[in-house]
């Protein structure tokens, strides 16, 4: 939100400044698709070793 609307912005007022973010808010829930993580390199994945506890 910071990078698409209010580093981006001008703002008359508060209001103005809360239209415009729920206006970006409204699209974005209408375009938002889940993000695709690719790890091409074996060594970047986490492993299960990792997640084990102590315990």
């Amino acid at each position: 939100i910071e990078r698409d609307v209010i580093a981006r912005g001008i703002f008359t007022s508060r209001h103005d400044l809360n239209r415009k973010l729920m206006r970006y808010i409204r699209h974005y829930n209408k375009s938002a698709k889940p993000v695709k993580w690719k790890y091409a390199d074996p060594r970047h994945r986490l492993t299960s070793t990792l997640s084990v506890t102590g315990h």
